[in-house]
């Protein structure tokens, strides 16, 4: 399929063949919104390609229940792509994301969300791959797991000889509110080349006593302290789109 300028979106029964192929031209300005949802059985595959100067906003959300979904990007020269992955609720998935910076001066600003509450199981698998010079990637995790849900992040950045003045960094964040939830992170760096930036960084907590005490300080209950700090930590990632924030608003309503 070929893209289209401006805004517009993709809805679940596009997808239920379990192949989507997007191509977005040369020079072209796009905002892409991605729906997915349970009636999404199959096994999902989404491949997009970016040629040379194409200047993209690509948001995929949803709650797909037991499904693995792979994502895979090619950019070409001086591409630029800001991608959202927003998930929640959805007992189990594995999402893979593939990212081919192929071109020089291509860029990727990969921001990825998932909620987990009850059960749920995620694995999510991020590999980018920089095979030209000065390309740029920021790729930022961010979990929030409520109850027994569990996750596991394998991240993996790779420079080849040829992509040297590279500048690229993978990080992980993750809030733990549940007493038997668990998060992982297993990231890896594979350099070929110098003269690169490229670097990793994560980090794993529960809400402190301190933020909750100086929020109370404010006039706020406990309840409503940890709801602020939960919409805080959540909101650094999400995009600026009211859709998006209204459904996620549902899904986490209990707990934020």
């Amino acid at each position: 399929m070929q893209a289209k300028s401006g805004k517009f979106e993709i809805l679940p029964n596009r997808l239920r063949r379990g192949v989507f192929d997007l191509n977005f031209p040369h020079q072209l300005n796009s905002n892409c919104l991605i729906h997915l949802d349970k009636s999404i059985k199959k096994d999902l595959q989404l491949n997009f390609s970016l040629n040379s100067g194409a200047t993209v906003r690509l948001i995929i959300y949803g709650n797909p229940e037991n499904i693995n979904c792979s994502v895979n990007i090619k950019q070409a020269a001086g591409s630029q792509l800001i991608f959202y992955s927003i998930i929640a609720g959805t007992k189990k998935i594995i999402n893979k994301l593939n990212v081919d910076l192929n071109q020089r001066a291509a860029r990727f600003d990969g921001k990825i969300f998932y909620f987990g509450t009850a059960n749920d199981l995620q694995e999510q698998v991020t590999k980018v791959e920089h095979r030209a010079p000065a390309t740029f990637a920021r790729v930022s995790h961010k979990r929030v797991q409520i109850d027994k849900s569990q996750t596991i992040n394998y991240g993996m950045i790779k420079v080849d000889k040829k992509a040297d003045k590279t500048d690229t960094l993978l990080s992980d964040r993750t809030l733990l509110l549940g007493k038997n939830s668990s998060a992982e992170f297993v990231p890896s760096l594979e350099i070929l080349t110098s003269n690169v930036k490229a670097s990793h960084q994560a980090s794993c907590g529960q809400i402190s006593n301190q933020d909750i005490f100086y929020l109370q300080s404010r006039g706020l209950s406990i309840s409503q302290a940890q709801k602020l700090i939960i919409s805080g930590f959540i909101k650094e990632i999400l995009p600026s789109s009211g859709r998006i924030t209204n459904w996620l608003s549902k899904k986490t309503n209990n707990y934020v």
